[in-house]
């Protein structure tokens, strides 16, 4: 999975060799958009666990790092404010895609021979550049998994009495 400024020749959707609908990259950007908000929660109550009375309010990416602040201001962090950290490095690009995402039109085409999914930020929208996002199917399912293996991790810190809860295929896209 990439980001980039596109320097591939773009072609129909309709000699996209793969078989798939655009509905079903609409499910699994749905399910990464989800993973996200049940991540952002899981950041939240870390956060509150520690004293933060951080707002809901706040944005993602400032909970992410009021938590890595939070986790790293002792002398010698103990074992799970290490694994914390290395779970919000994980999951801070997941974020940003989903960021990404969210604010995007989507349309299928093909590139290189391998049918994908372009993302156009209406954020982004320039009257010289038509910057996309190309990802895979394949490639926004993994997101989608990498995402939901971060939230069982999140989950288990945030509440050490769970166990963690993999349903087969639960994070899984069409």
């Amino acid at each position: 999975m990439r980001m980039n400024a596109m320097s591939k020749k773009i072609v129909p959707a309709e000699e996209a060799p793969e078989n798939w609908s655009l509905d079903d990259a609409h499910i699994c950007r749905s399910k990464l958009v989800e993973k996200c908000a049940d991540a952002e929660f899981h950041v939240l109550a870390l956060l509150r666990a520690r004293g933060d009375n951080s707002s809901c309010k706040t944005p993602f990416s400032r909970k992410i790092e009021a938590l890595r602040v939070a986790a790293t201001k002792q002398k010698s962090p103990g074992k799970a404010d290490l694994k914390i950290v290395q779970l919000l490095e994980d999951l801070l690009p997941l974020a940003d895609l989903r960021s990404e995402l969210v604010h995007s039109t989507m349309e299928r085409g093909a590139a290189a021979g391998r049918s994908v999914i372009l993302f156009r930020n209406a954020a982004e929208v320039h009257r010289i550049v038509d910057r996309r996002v190309v990802l895979t199917l394949a490639d926004l399912k993994d997101a989608t998994q990498r995402l939901s293996d971060v939230v069982n991790q999140l989950k288990q810190l945030a509440n050490p009495s769970s166990r963690p809860q993999p349903k087969p295929g639960a994070a899984a896209c069409p």
